[in-house]
């Protein structure tokens, strides 16, 4: 029997996406596995996620002792470890001594703003979404986004403050070691911080819609404030507010309208599609509010990276639009005439497969445990 053992930053956004590896803890068992967090403290995440006063006093707890598999997750902008280039290759240096295989799992919502400083020191490192073609992250990408990167280079949109954070690019010798973690499709959110707390071992699972209601809305987004993002990396979600309100003859809320949360649940509910740009990163919350409703999701296309689950199956699970969104009115037409009826119950139903099936926490365990293992 191995053991793995996890050491994060206390953040309450971490936590609740490192807890599928408590989730998932007797299947991992199964498969000779033992996940544990490094002290009784850890269950215990820190509310107030962008501000951590402990962390320094919690790695002295964490880091006591020897250890056979070590699960580093330490937020690239909310945590000291993460923000702190030197501090963190102390620590990486330190446990490498004290462990059999050290891992880096990157929390960071894109497949770039990497932490490849730390790549020399650690066996592996886990991206939530990772690049199909791993040779890319031997360059600079404009915010360290590759679609950041596009619209600079096709469009000429600029973020002085973003481009400003240096993010360290990956020698070609150590690509081999890079991993896909899983996405936040296993991220802890339904049940409210109260549920977080009463129930380490558990998700609180979404209200599925299975039901073939009243489709009313052809295309649905309720996105957030594209401003958050600057002009680049908010580029999709200015775009894409921009576009649905300019559509004739198409049915959508008022994209800019404030709602209360429990009006934005029935709104989906009566959603032919649902739309989901990125925003720090690829993959959104919004797209799994698509799945879970039965909606079709349309999304700029997600074949640059790989990810855990696979729940982007191009006009399968998902509908790709272009980057340029050359084809987004038109991808909009035939969704009001039902051509893509069929992705939404794909979509649905794949997303079930892997978040509330009955073998998805097996599915869960085989993966990481098929990402551990070096060639």
């Amino acid at each position: 029997m191995r053991t793995i053992t996890l050491i994060y930053d206390g953040t309450f956004n971490t936590y609740r996406w490192l807890k599928a590896m408590m989730w998932a803890r007797n299947e991992f068992h199964d498969l000779g596995y033992k996940i544990k967090y490094a002290s009784i403290f850890d269950y215990v995440p820190y509310p107030k996620s962008t501000k951590v006063p402990y962390e320094g006093i919690k790695l002295k707890w964490d880091t006591i002792g020897r250890f056979d598999i070590v699960f580093l997750a330490f937020h690239h902008s909310q945590s000291i470890i993460g923000q702190n280039s030197e501090k963190r290759i102390a620590l990486v240096k330190s446990l490498k001594q004290k462990c059999k295989l050290l891992c880096w799992l990157d929390t960071a919502d894109s497949t770039g703003t990497c932490l490849f400083d730390v790549l020399p020191y650690v066996d592996l490192y886990f991206k939530k979404q990772l690049l199909k073609d791993t040779n890319l992250y031997t360059n600079e990408f404009y915010c360290a986004r590759l679609y950041s990167d596009y619209y600079h280079q096709k469009l000429g949109l600029t973020d002085e403050s973003l481009a400003s954070i240096h993010y360290h690019t990956a020698l070609k010798e150590y690509l081999h070691k890079l991993r896909v973690s899983w996405n936040v499709a296993f991220y802890d959110r339904m049940g409210g911080k109260t549920w977080i707390y009463k129930h380490p071992f558990k998700f609180a699972d979404p209200n599925v819609i299975e039901s073939d209601s009243e489709r009313t809305i052809d295309v649905h987004y309720g996105g957030s404030n594209p401003k958050v993002y600057g002009d680049v990396v908010g580029y999709q979600r200015k775009k894409m507010l921009e576009l649905i309100m300019n559509l004739r003859d198409i049915t959508h809320p008022d994209v800019y309208k404030k709602i209360s949360r429990e009006e934005y649940l029935e709104e989906l509910k009566h959603s032919k599609s649902i739309a989901s740009p990125f925003g720090w990163g690829e993959c959104c919350l919004r797209d799994f509010e698509a799945f879970y409703n039965r909606a079709i999701l349309l999304k700029p296309s997600m074949e640059h990276c790989v990810t855990y689950p696979d729940l982007y199956k191009p006009f399968e699970t998902y509908i790709p639009i272009n980057w340029d969104f050359s084809d987004f009115e038109n991808i909009i037409k035939e969704v009001q005439i039902g051509k893509y009826d069929y992705v939404a119950i794909n979509g649905q139903q794949n997303y079930q497969k892997y978040r509330i099936g009955i073998n998805a926490r097996k599915l869960f365990a085989e993966h990481v445990v098929d990402q551990l293992q070096i060639s």
